[in-house]
């Protein structure tokens, strides 16, 4: 996937992210999507796409105690 189409995206990096090799992923908002990308590679990493609901429901998963 190219790039979006958004100004100046806020990338967020995963606070497992770390300097010593264990870089993660980084996401970012769009009005019509969240992204997603390798954390090590910035720029030249390819994105991953997820619709505002779908990112939604992925955090309420994440963040639910079994």
């Amino acid at each position: 996937m190219t790039a979006p189409e958004f100004n100046d995206p806020r990338w967020h990096k995963s606070s497992h992210s770390n300097g010593d090799g264990g870089d993660c992923v980084e996401i970012a908002a769009a009005d019509e999507a969240m992204y997603a990308r390798d954390s090590k590679l910035g720029e030249a990493s390819g994105l991953v796409q997820y619709s505002h609901n779908a990112w939604t429901a992925f955090l309420e998963l994440m963040t639910t105690k079994v």
